[in-house]
């Protein structure tokens, strides 16, 4: 919220990310604190973008299928580390929306922790996914962290963030399929929007 409403107060726009960076519509309200704290106004020119996870599914395909695991658990998991890393440096609770696995996942990372935990623990970011770590990626974790459906869901869900004022998204697709996965969004989605 503080990056948020600096951004308000000094910049052009806003880069957040969900659901870390709260919803698009406390994104904006925080930058429109910090900008009326400054005399400013935001404008439509105000440029709003997030990071991201995206998740396309083939038609009928369910959410702990293994394809699905390989291709956003990367993403998905390098934001478990980073809260890991905020609950331990602000002793405040864990989200909401990850609370449903977050206390068997910390007793997994402290019966893993070592010397080398922390270097360990974000390692795989956005690149692999730990085997041992996979389990926590519940159906429900995994429509709390990403943008997930079939094309014509993405779009919906996506409509909707641009109501709520986001103007752009960026997303990281994994490594190996990366450029399968981008054209295959810009093909079934942007093309469409």
């Amino acid at each position: 919220p503080l990056g948020q409403a600096v951004a308000g107060e000094i910049a052009d726009g806003l880069c957040t990310s969900i659901p870390r960076g709260g919803t698009i519509g406390e994104a904006l309200a925080n930058a429109r604190r910090g900008a009326a704290r400054a005399g400013r106004v935001l404008g439509d020119d105000f440029h709003t973008s997030a990071l991201v996870n995206v998740l396309m599914l083939e038609p009928g395909e369910p959410l702990a299928s293994p394809r699905v695991i390989a291709e956003v658990g990367p993403a998905v998991m390098t934001n478990f580390h980073y809260l890991v890393d905020w609950v331990r440096e602000t002793g405040k609770e864990a989200p909401a929306y990850v609370r449903p696995v977050w206390d068997e996942y910390m007793a997994f990372r402290r019966a893993r922790d070592a010397a080398d935990a922390h270097l360990k623990m974000h390692a795989s970011h956005y690149a692999t996914i730990d085997p041992e770590e996979a389990r926590f990626l519940t159906p429900d974790i995994i429509r709390n962290f990403c943008i997930v459906g079939e094309p014509d869901e993405l779009i919906e869900q996506l409509r909707r963030l641009e109501r709520d004022g986001l103007k752009q998204i960026t997303f990281h697709p994994p490594f190996e399929r990366r450029y399968e996965v981008m054209e295959r969004f810009s093909r079934l989605v942007m093309a469409r929007m």
